[in-house]
Order: structure tokens, then C-alpha cells, then sequence
């Protein structure tokens, strides 16, 4: 019975604070269906599953299957709250964490942290499915450590992991190097601390093999082809154009503009608070040097590991060759256990305040930076509504247009005409940007006019539609909405959005 309670509270506690985490931080975008951007492409999933098996995420159809193809964003959240949930549990039996505040710190870094609140801006339908990712790569570091055999069933969950979604791999890569200084700190022996890093190497490297191959098959097996896009697997890096040296550059520079954030007017606040985390931590760590008389080869070891840490946290930039953003960066946050896990080793009361209290206040700042985000993402669904309204209403009006018979071909993209000014300079990304139109490519205007609209029209694919645009006479035309902007050619309606 002792057993299950040890299990039961700190489970329960993992849930509470994920759950109240999450709901504080994302219900704007849990409880409102604002369908932006790629998320306007998978409201319904089931068009979105022949890409994602060619991107490599061929378990994401299996898992929409079980969950159901439409996106639902409470249900998402709650799926997401439950896998985040018990990621944060393992990892605090892996770090055996004992404080109830080292529970709430992990719980509130890795709920609210900008790639969480990116991916619920314009990315909700896979909100899910990446804690799930994240929770396989958690689960593959825990049978590593626990089991003799572990590396074998880790491979499998990494394997798994990679299915879902690539980026998560350094979590695990992450924690691997994370438990490997707390052992060395611990007082373990250099040697048993090697091959226990040898051993999580093996695990990621035999989850990689065991992925790859079963990629090839199951491409092989549906038919689908392996897809040539910016973020597919075709696109890792070889270094021989880029480079070693700059794909290492590169990794350890996105390191540190993911941690010092990307909140607009926190530019100097994030480094701050970095800074005193670091000093404190620094200090922790020589007085746990000192008190427990490591060795040499241990301390050396720690310094090492910790160098090579942004390299192993963000791993999967390093071997990205043309695509990165802030999606692939969760890994990157993992970094915030190595000065938890010294609070936890060193009981100096005032080191510990200020270091709780600074995360803390970088996990205030990142709720304050997604209501920010989703207030601006409101104003963009509003916008989007009223621009494709007027938009249709245009092109109903047109002289030989047949609703549902005539086919509608967009040529170029909406101009961002209304920007709201209050959100200027909310966040300086890859993946986000002050554009008040939530329709930013082909595929999505059709998807607004389907999902959101529900709006009977004839389709033409994408490139039949570039090609229309090489014709003399669609060259010539105006962009919307001046005077013949709109043009019948046999059974399409060509709407020229931009030149």
C-alpha cells in the first residue's frame, strides 16, 4: 500500500500542476476553434495523413485514428495535459526530485514555454501528438536507466517517438547527458558513468535505425511517396554544402535564442534572468564540487557534458540542413533541470529562492507572451473572416461565375492591409510574424472556403494554377480588388490576389 501511495500523490500532483498550467496559460486557444494558418489544412485530419507518412510521421495517422480526425481543441489540450502530464511525473522519478516546487517549475516551463504556445497558435491539431512524442522519448530515457536490457525497449520508444514527430528525440538526448551529471555529481565512477552514456547513445542510435527502417517499409507497404517538402526527412543535413563547423554554430546560436525567448519588450528580461539562474547554478555546482571532494576526472567530465549540452538539447538543428523553428525546439527547455536538480542537491536556502524565483518569473513571462499571441491570433480570425467574406462576395458578382461549377484559382496571397499596431514586435520567429490574415498559402484558402466556410466550389490544383499564371493575359491583370482582377477563362475564375 506504501508503494502505491508513493506513486499516487506525486502522480496526482504532476496532474493537478500540468493540467492548472496548461488551462492558464492556453484556454483561449483550447476552448475557441481558431483555425489558422496549417491548421486550417488538418480540421479535418483525414487529407493530412498521406503527407505526414511521407514527411516520416507515419504513426500520426494510427494515433488520429484512435483519437478521432476532427480537431477538436479541448479534447487536444486534454489529451496533450495527460501526456505532459505523466512525462513530468517520469521525469521527476528520474531525477528524484523530492520538492513539491521543483514539480511546479518543470510543470511550468515545459507548459507555457514558446514552443508549447507556438504550436497552439496556428498548429493545434498536433498540439497532441507531439506530447505524446515527448512522452515515448521520456519513457525510452526511463527504461534506459531502470532495466539491464533497457537500451532495447528505449530504442522502441524512440522509434516511436520519431514516428510521431522527429524533433522530440533531443528530450531524450537531453536528459540522457542531464542524468549522466547528476551521476557524476552523485559520486558515481567515471566508468560506470561512460557506459551509461554509451548505453543512452545506443538507445537513440538503435531508435534511429529501427525508424528509418520502418519508414522504408511502411512507405513501401501504402504506396505513399517520400515527400520532398522543406521539413521532410530528405532535407537532413549532409554537411557537405553547409558544413559541420556552421551546422554546430548554428546549433548552439538557436540554443541561446530559444532560452533568451522571443517576446516582444522581453529582450533584455529573458538574458537577466538567464544570467542569474546561471550564476546561482554555477555557484551550487562548486559548492557541491567542493563539499563532496569529486574527483578530477569527474569534474572535468561535468564541465564536458555541460559544453556539450546545447549540441545535445537542440540536436535535431544540427542535423537539419535548409529548416528550423521554433516547433523543433522543446529539447532546448530541458535545460532549465540542470538548476533545479542542484537545488534539489544543494539545501542552501537562498540560492534556491532566487533561482525558483527566476523561473518562475520566466514561466510568468511566457503565459503573459501566449495571452499576448492569442489575443493577436483573435484579431487575425476576425480579420481573415471579414476579408474572405468580401472576397467571395466578389467573386459571386462576377459576370459567367457559377457557384459550384465554376472553378475558383487564387493567384498570389492577400496583402496584410490592417496590421493591429498593438502587437508589433510580439515575437521575433521563424513561425510567426504580425500578419492579420490567417490564410498565408495556396492550399489554405481552399481549406477556409471548405472548413470554415463551408463553401461548395469547383478545386484546381496548385500547379495547374501557377501554370495559368505564365498566360499574357492573366500577367497583365490588376490584383484584387481593382477592376479586373478577376478573369473566366474556360471553366476557371482566376482571382489574382497579388503580382
Amino acid at each position: 500500500m506504501a508503494n502505491i501511495s508513493n506513486i499516487k500523490k506525486p502522480l496526482l500532483e504532476s496532474f493537478i500542476c500540468v493540467f492548472v498550467l496548461m488551462l492558464v496559460t492556453h484556454w483561449i486557444m483550447a476552448f475557441h476553434e481558431y483555425f489558422l494558418h496549417d491548421a486550417l489544412c488538418a480540421v479535418n485530419t483525414l487529407a493530412d495523413n498521406s503527407f505526414q507518412i511521407g514527411l516520416g510521421r507515419y504513426l500520426q495517422p494510427v494515433y488520429r485514428f484512435i483519437r478521432g480526425n476532427d480537431t477538436i481543441p479541448w479534447l487536444i489540450t486534454l489529451l496533450a495535459s495527460v501526456f505532459l502530464s505523466l512525462s513530468v511525473y517520469i521525469i521527476s522519478k528520474l531525477f528524484d526530485f523530492k520538492k513539491r516546487i521543483s514539480l511546479i517549475l518543470i510543470s511550468g516551463i515545459f507548459a507555457t514555454n514558446t514552443t508549447m504556445s507556438l504550436s497552439y497558435s496556428s498548429y493545434i491539431p498536433w498540439v497532441d501528438i507531439y506530447m505524446l512524442s515527448m512522452l515515448f522519448a521520456v519513457i525510452a530515457v526511463y527504461s534506459c536507466l531502470k532495466y539491464r536490457f533497457g537500451f532495447v525497449f528505449g530504442s522502441v520508444f524512440i522509434c516511436l517517438s520519431l514516428a510521431l514527430y522527429q524533433s522530440y528525440i533531443s528530450v531524450a538526448v537531453g536528459l540522457f547527458m542531464l542524468l549522466c551529471i547528476k551521476r557524476l555529481i552523485d559520486g558515481k565512477r567515471c566508468g560506470d558513468v561512460v557506459r551509461f552514456g554509451l548505453k543512452g547513445i545506443a538507445t537513440v542510435l538503435l531508435g534511429g535505425a529501427l525508424y528509418w527502417g520502418s519508414y522504408k517499409l511502411i512507405l513501401a507497404l501504402s504506396g505513399v511517396a517520400e515527400s520532398n517538402a522543406y521539413n521532410s526527412l530528405s532535407h537532413l543535413s549532409s554537411f557537405s554544402e553547409v558544413g559541420v563547423f556552421l551546422q554546430l554554430r548554428y546549433a548552439y546560436t538557436a540554443f541561446v535564442h530559444e532560452l533568451c525567448g522571443i517576446i516582444g519588450g522581453a529582450e533584455i528580461l529573458f538574458p537577466l534572468l538567464l544570467a542569474i539562474i546561471s550564476v546561482c547554478s554555477i555557484c551550487l555546482l562548486v559548492s557541491l564540487i567542493m563539499k563532496r571532494k569529486l574527483q578530477k576526472a569527474s569534474v572535468l567530465l561535468i564541465a564536458v557534458l555541460i559544453l556539450l549540452f546545447p549540441l545535445g538539447a537542440n540536436c535535431i538543428r544540427f542535423v537539419s540542413a535548409s529548416v528550423y523553428h521554433e516547433l523543433m525546439a522543446f529539447g532546448c527547455f530541458t535545460v532549465y533541470l540542470l538548476p533545479i536538480m542542484l537545488t534539489e542537491e544543494e539545501p542552501k536556502w537562498g540560492h534556491r529562492c532566487i533561482i525558483s524565483g527566476a523561473i518562475a518569473a520566466i514561466i510568468l513571462c511566457n503565459i503573459v507572451f501566449a495571452y499576448r499571441l492569442y489575443r493577436q491570433r483573435e484579431y487575425t480570425y476576425s480579420e481573415t473572416a471579414r476579408v474572405m467574406d468580401e472576397l467571395v462576395d466578389y467573386i459571386e458578382s462576377q459576370p459567367g461565375f457559377v457557384h459550384g461549377e465554376t472553378k475558383i484559382v487564387f493567384l498570389g496571397r492577400l496583402a496584410n492591409e490592417h496590421p493591429d499596431p498593438q502587437y508589433d514586435g510580439i515575437a521575433n520567429s521563424t513561425l510567426y510574424n504580425n500578419n492579420t490574415l490567417g490564410v498565408t498559402y495556396y492550399a489554405t484558402y481552399y481549406s477556409y472556403l471548405e472548413n470554415i466556410m463551408h463553401y461548395d466550389y469547383a478545386y484546381i490544383s496548385n500547379d495547374d494554377a501557377t501554370a495559368l499564371r505564365t498566360l499574357p493575359e492573366v500577367a497583365a491583370m490588376p490584383s484584387y480588388p481593382a477592376n479586373g482582377c478577376c478573369l473566366i477563362i474556360g471553366d476557371a475564375i482566376i482571382v489574382k490576389l497579388s503580382q
